[in-house]
């Protein structure tokens, strides 16, 4: 074992090897999912329509719309040179390279055990391929700043840890963590109570001031419906519910096995050795909070993306439990190597059960190889939303969520059936905003009125052969059919409703692109 560099103390001989192999395999089944039409409007289509619209149409203000995200700004510009098809692929490869970016440096400090279990860890491989969203940022950002922390740079560290707060306002409360983190760290006061202030204020400022201000409707986010259960009609009423009602909050924790199977997930599958190093896990407490509190499932399912805040504070607590793992092994006179062959099958064993790599369970429940790779009909429909939908980029298409496409979602708006399809979609036009109007909104609480501007759906991308949706809520898809007849009645009255009201132009197999009739004089 010892000569592979399993055991972590060896020096690290092949850390560039692996970090390379994880982004051509993320790179790969990724764009791969996506040409075989198997990504979704939600996420990858919305993020591609709203970058569009900032880098073709000059609407800077979707970056704080719903959220506060201004790193999409940087995305924007990273994709504005690609043509509709490509832009997709541009933002997935971008999301490989910053995932598979810690690999070489996490060997050159924990050794190369430290970096394959990174590099096998669940999270990371569906954060990797489950869409695009900007917060797998988090991963490098966080190593970032533990790295600067152990190397006493604090002020290196601090600038890490505030720069999470350009990926999402949720975001902050973590800085504002990892601030409370480095205080006790050598040097690292000052720039630590700087940083806790600092995350703490801009959560306040983007959820009290900046959402509301360029948002119509409020009810998103920290607020929106999956915390509705929880006190206090702002977020910070929220907080203090939450901080004064322990029970209540232990029971929704404790009373939900999904919940307490997915911390045993996130710990497992790291054979539960961050436990021995738990200092580094403090920061993972507003990201669990987040996920443990919400009453929607997809916050605390595995698969998501909202593990990213919690990928490098494990990885790292499990790097540094691992000389304090080998030192107990040795006071019992074990053998070292045996151990590590042992953690090493434990790892592999969590890779194998939770993550969706070609040596997972799931990948193979899922059609293998095969589920990655287009076949006739794909290709035809490819071929038909290429040469039947318009280039211009303000006509509205909407498409299934289970139907992504860079040609139907490359918009200045575009969503997932049957938004925008029988009444307009309504969105604040925030272009005219002044840094006047926003402090008048601080103090006074009087925002302008702004221009609403109405989307309406010209065109409407169906396939009755992929699962069903209605906007991002679906259903069980079993041999080509929908277990839930509530959503499977509700697709199918959308469905009449959209055939009364657009021409069929296009219709293959079951595949369907619908034109708006138009309008009699």
């Amino acid at each position: 074992m010892a000569r592979f560099g399993i055991i972590p103390d060896e020096k690290p001989r092949w850390p560039w090897t692996m970090g390379f192999t994880l982004m051509g395999v993320l790179t790969a089944l990724a764009c791969l999912r996506y040409l075989a039409l198997k990504s979704t409007v939600f996420d990858l289509g919305v993020f591609v329509c709203n970058l569009t619209a900032m880098s073709d149409a000059g609407e800077w203000w979707r970056a704080m719309n719903g959220h506060i995200q201004p790193v999409l700004w940087a995305y924007a510009w990273l994709i504005s040179p690609l043509p509709d098809w490509l832009a997709p692929l541009g933002l997935m490869v971008a999301q490989a390279v910053m995932l598979s970016l810690p690999v070489p440096f996490l060997a050159r400090r924990y050794g190369a055990f430290t970096a394959l279990a990174y590099f096998g860890y669940f999270a990371v491989w569906h954060n990797g391929l489950f869409d695009f969203h900007p917060d797998h940022l988090a991963v490098p950002l966080g190593f970032w700043f533990f790295f600067s922390a152990e190397d006493d740079k604090p002020w290196t560290a601090a600038v890490a840890a505030l720069s999470l707060c350009l990926i999402k306002e949720t975001f902050a409360i973590q800085a504002a963590m990892f601030g409370l983190y480095l205080a006790f760290h050598r040097r690292g006061g000052l720039p630590g109570m700087i940083v806790f202030i600092a995350g703490l204020a801009w959560f306040w400022l983007a959820t009290a001031k900046l959402i509301p201000f360029f948002t119509m409707d409020s009810g998103v986010g920290v607020s929106a419906g999956a915390f509705a259960w929880i006190g206090g009609g702002s977020v910070l009423g929220k907080i203090w519910f939450v901080l004064t009602h322990p029970f209540v909050v232990t029971g929704t924790v404790l009373g939900d096995v999904r919940k307490l199977r997915y911390l045993g997930a996130l710990l497992g599958g790291l054979a539960f050795l961050p436990l021995l190093s738990p200092g580094p896990l403090l920061v993972t407490l507003p990201t669990l909070a987040l996920s443990l509190l919400s009453t929607r499932p997809d916050y605390y399912s595995i698969t998501n993306h909202y593990t990213a805040g919690l990928i490098a504070p494990l990885i790292v607590a499990f790097g540094q439990a691992i000389p304090l793992a080998r030192d107990m092994v040795q006071l019992r006179r074990s053998r070292v190597d045996r151990w590590a062959g042992i953690l090493f099958l434990v790892l592999l064993a969590g890779h194998i059960a939770l993550s969706p790599s070609p040596l997972s369970i799931h990948f193979w429940r899922n059609g293998g190889f095969s589920a990655f790779w287009p076949d006739d009909r794909d290709t035809r429909i490819i071929r038909a939303m290429e040469t039947t939908l318009p280039s211009d980029i303000t006509q509205v298409v909407i498409t299934q969520n289970s139907l992504n496409w860079g040609k139907a979602v490359t918009r200045s708006f575009s969503n997932s059936f049957p938004m925008a399809v029988f009444e307009p979609h309504l969105a604040q036009n925030s272009a005219q905003a002044t840094l006047a109007d926003f402090r008048r909104f601080i103090w006074t609480g009087q925002k302008p009125v702004f221009p609403v501007t109405e989307s309406l759906a010209e065109y409407v991308v169906l396939d009755l052969k992929r699962p069903w949706f209605v906007v991002d809520k679906g259903c069980e898809w079993k041999d080509g059919a929908c277990r839930d007849e509530v959503v499977a009645r509700v697709f199918r009255e959308n469905l009449d409703r959209a055939r009364e009201l657009f021409d069929t132009v296009h219709e293959d197999d079951g595949f369907l692109i619908l034109k708006r009739k138009v309008a009699d004089p």
